[in-house]
């Protein structure tokens, strides 16, 4: 035990955690796993008092490499993990729907997938967390949008074909027609331009 009250228990070298070992933190943090000159590295999980699970890789004391991460809130994040934050390929399960993709500092960046629970699907780019420029939205029951997107909402040029046949061509502004297009609606008797 250590003077903040921190339980070690495993392999040392030269005075260091090193190897295999357990670590009960004063604060009811606990991590098993692999050390490196006191430092978790390699494979480990460290569970936190507040019911927060990370079980992966660890590079000098930081989340790196392939993990898996549990919120309290049920969120989980399954893939590769850079300094701490989700980097490169994974996929993020939580209370509004899944995202698979690509992730760059924490955030969904570069293609991917997006299904939210409301029923509506984006393919595309991401930056920041939301579709960026070309990509393509579909909900069951309602339609799909292939084209450009702005903040996470059609913005640009884009196609839109409703479930009901009416189609849509032409310039979009903040998800809605806006400017030059042209809007095709099926009648009775066909399709009316």
């Amino acid at each position: 035990m250590d003077s903040n009250g921190d339980k070690y228990t495993g392999e040392f070298y030269n005075g260091l955690f090193h190897g295999k070992g357990q670590t009960i933190f004063s604060n009811g943090d606990v991590y098993i796993g692999e050390y490196n000159q006191s430092l978790f590295h390699g494979n480990g999980q460290l569970r936190y008092a507040s019911s927060k699970i990370y079980i992966g890789e660890f590079l000098s004391g930081q989340y790196s490499g392939n993990g898996q991460i549990t919120w309290e809130n049920g969120d989980v994040y399954i893939g590769q993990f850079q300094h701490n934050l989700y980097q490169g390929n994974g996929q993020l399960i939580n209370l509004s729907g899944k995202y698979v993709g690509e992730f760059s500092n924490g955030t969904m960046s570069g293609k991917g997938v997006l299904t939210k629970k409301n029923g509506w699907t984006f393919i595309g780019h991401f930056e920041a967390g939301v579709i960026e420029g070309k990509g393509e939205a579909y909900k069951s029951g309602v339609g799909i949008y292939t084209g450009d997107f702005a903040g996470g909402v059609a913005c640009g040029f884009g196609e839109e074909t409703k479930t009901t046949g009416e189609k849509y061509s032409g310039q979009y502004k903040d998800g809605l027609m806006h400017g030059e297009g042209k809007l095709i609606r099926k009648t009775e008797k066909g399709y009316e331009k």
